[in-house]
């Protein structure tokens, strides 16, 4: 594997990512390490994401329902607090402990991950604004595009139409 440049982004994104409370997504990373380099391009996050992860130096870290989150490799495994108000994730120190209590008779435990989820002390204590919620229903984004014809009836593009055969 060839050797990588330590560029002053790449030195921004890593310490960025070990200044972090929790794993980043990749618009978090681009947010904190433009303090040490302004002119970061998210293009250039993303490949030094790629590049961290085929090093070995970056894990993966995945929240359902969220974009995969990154962290520095640690060698223990951890779990996370997501919060539901300003939607940050953060690192849980330690474990809870022997989960093959709870398995079910017969089952082999191979690996676990946990996500709790709340407010934040931040979001608690009212100094951080909740995130922004969308207000369009999602299934309207799913809804085809129409356009009115000049009779002012639809015209509905023939891939959305199901009754009709191409």
């Amino acid at each position: 594997m060839p050797l990588r440049r330590r560029t002053s982004q790449r030195q921004a994104i890593a310490g960025a990512l070990d200044r972090a409370e929790g794993p980043l997504a990749p618009q978090e990373m681009l947010q904190s390490a433009r303090q040490a380099a302004p002119r970061l391009g998210i293009a250039t996050v993303y490949r030094t994401i790629r590049n961290m992860l085929g090093e070995g130096t970056l894990a993966v870290v995945r929240i359902p329902g969220e974009v995969p989150r990154y962290e520095l490799r640690r060698q223990d495994h951890r779990h996370y607090f997501r919060c539901r108000r300003c939607r940050g994730v953060f690192a849980l120190q330690g474990c809870p402990g022997n989960f093959n209590a709870i398995v079910p008779r017969g089952f082999s435990l191979e690996d676990h991950e946990l996500v709790l989820y709340g407010a934040c002390r931040r979001c608690r204590t009212g100094r951080q604004k909740p995130a922004r919620r969308k207000t369009a229903n999602a299934s309207a984004s799913l809804a085809p595009r129409v356009r009115l014809t000049g009779t002012g009836r639809r015209a509905v593009p023939p891939v959305a139409r199901k009754d009709q055969r191409l």
